[in-house]
């Protein structure tokens, strides 16, 4: 699987709106009643209209602990309105200027599981589970009694105008699966609460105004795939216990001040990483050697930070690696001499901007869909390889700063 970058919140497919069956009221039965003279036969029809009453009261009292909407058939859905009334009390702290998003939402002719952006479930058809918003111009604050949409399985609210800070209460949705509030005007930290999201796959928050520590007790989410913090004001370091999520994809957390040095076994205990982009922080230390352990790594980013030492001899072994950037760090060393010849599909390299020493590797044009290289920016000596002419996709290729 292939991921440009940068990564953003990709839309699930929605689910279909589940509309609770309608059924036909039961048609009233009509009792007659025939008055004789036996006491007996006046007896056993008081019988039976008595048994008729407790019959009728217990189908009222059903009904009326119900709310039900009616068509002009006469038929009768049944709906469970908590959900309805919660969400009414999520859009009281909404405004939607352009109307085209939460317009539904007060229509009373239709059950909530109607409205637009919502979705009710399959086993529980009247129960939200999804939230689906993106791109709607949506202003305001998120209500923390969003939490009472205790079936909601994924939200997913980017590209708006949203404010304020993500409710603690987040954390009480015991099966919220996907989180994605990217590219709004979020600010404050980033509540610890939402560890108790066991079940959490996807937490993306990037393009937001987020500070304060990532909460390390996140990687308790033993589930999480993808991990979009980026652009936003993280400070602190990064969570330890990410290198061990065994499921974990993508991780983002690009252009921030996180600081510290890259969690060790970041790549390594995870077969699946895919996509790692640290860049753009004030990391310090070594390249972990474990991060190029991972066979699935496609995209490495960790330029502009403060890294040192060499480049990890272990990125020979990453096959699948497309995209390597270690660009404006203070690396030194060689370059290692399978670099380049790693993967049949590697075609982005920079590596400028460092204290790099020795020759370029003659290896290094070996991969034949490579179009950008930059070494400039640093100490290298020695001639062009002839290997680069192989390079027939090549269109960018600096060894001198210009």
């Amino acid at each position: 699987m292939l991921i440009t970058k940068p990564i953003g919140g990709r839309p699930y497919g929605r689910g279909n709106i589940i509309k609770q069956p309608l059924e036909r009221a039961e048609p009233m039965l009509c009792w007659s009643v025939s008055v004789r003279s036996s006491a007996n036969s006046l007896r056993v029809n008081d019988q039976v209209l008595y048994s008729f009453s407790l019959i009728l009261l217990a189908t009222l009292s059903s009904l009326n602990s119900h709310s039900s909407v009616v068509g002009a058939t006469g038929a009768v859905a049944q709906y469970n309105t908590a959900d309805c009334r919660t969400l009414l009390t999520v859009k009281s702290q909404l405004s939607d200027p352009l109307g085209g998003a939460l317009s539904s939402w007060s229509n009373k002719s239709l059950h909530c599981c109607e409205w637009h952006g919502v979705t009710c479930g399959m086993q529980h058809p009247n129960r939200v589970t999804s939230l689906d918003l993106d791109s709607y111009g949506i202003i305001g604050t998120i209500s923390p009694y969003i939490a009472n949409l205790t079936f909601l399985r994924r939200i997913h609210l980017p590209n708006n105008q949203l404010h304020g800070h993500i409710p603690r209460e987040l954390g009480h949705l015991s099966r919220l699966r996907y989180l994605n509030l990217s590219m709004n005007s979020l600010e404050g930290e980033l509540p610890p609460t939402l560890s108790h999201c066991s079940l959490l796959q996807t937490i993306s928050l990037r393009d937001n105004k987020l500070q304060g520590p990532i909460p390390s007790n996140l990687s308790h989410c033993l589930n999480l795939e993808i991990v979009s913090l980026s652009n936003n004001m993280f400070a602190g370091e990064i969570p330890t216990g990410f290198g061990s999520l065994p499921s974990l994809f993508a991780c983002v957390l690009s252009n921030n001040n996180l600081t510290g040095g890259i969690p060790p076994l970041l790549g390594s205990i995870s077969s699946s990483i895919n996509y790692i982009d640290l860049s753009n922080n004030a990391l310090i230390g070594d390249i972990p050697p474990s991060i190029g352990s991972g066979a699935s790594l496609t995209h490495l980013y960790l330029s502009s930070n403060k890294l040192e030492g060499v480049i990890p001899v272990s990125l020979d072994s990453c096959s699948s690696l497309s995209y390597l950037d270690l660009s404006n760090n203070n690396l030194n060393g060689s370059i290692p001499p399978l670099l380049g010849s790693i993967s049949s599909s590697i075609y982005y390299v920079d590596l400028s901007n460092n204290a790099l020493t020795g020759n370029v590797p003659p290896t290094i044009g070996s991969g034949a869909s490579l179009t950008y290289l930059d070494l400039s920016s640093n100490e290298l000596e020695g001639v062009i390889p002839i290997s680069l002419g192989s390079c027939s996709s090549l269109w960018v290729s600096q060894f001198i700063k210009k």
